[in-house]
């Protein structure tokens, strides 16, 4: 009747790739919601006119906070997932003093898991 498996030999639908097809759904739909609300989170954590760190994976233990509403320059700032809620293009550094291997993120993102723990932010 139909091509290729489609349907069985009564012509009734292949309940096997029906349920495949229904297993992809139902797991795109669960992962959904687990997506969104990280960047909702991140940018509650930290505050506008800031780029954050922390010092533990997730956006906990000690936060490392830089209010961007001052001077541009280079900023010391400790952690691995870092929120940037400023206005700025943000660039973070491995070393102090804005020194070493570079990233960079737009205004209103964050990084979960950056390459390296970040020391210090320019903006």
């Amino acid at each position: 009747m139909g091509g290729k498996g489609e349907f069985t030999t009564d012509g009734t639908r292949d309940t096997a790739k029906t349920r495949l097809s229904a297993l992809a759904c139902a797991t795109l739909m669960t992962l959904l919601p687990l997506t969104a609300p990280t960047a909702a989170h991140a940018a509650t954590k930290c505050p506008k006119n800031d780029i954050c760190s922390w010092s533990q994976p997730n956006l906990k233990g000690k936060r490392y906070k830089q209010n961007t509403a001052g001077d541009h320059g280079c900023f010391p700032i400790n952690g691995r997932p870092v929120s940037h809620q400023s206005r700025f293009r943000a660039t973070f550094y491995s070393d102090m003093g804005c020194y070493g291997s570079t990233f960079k993120l737009k205004p209103g993102t964050y990084s979960a898991k950056t390459p390296w723990k970040v020391v210090s932010v320019s903006y």
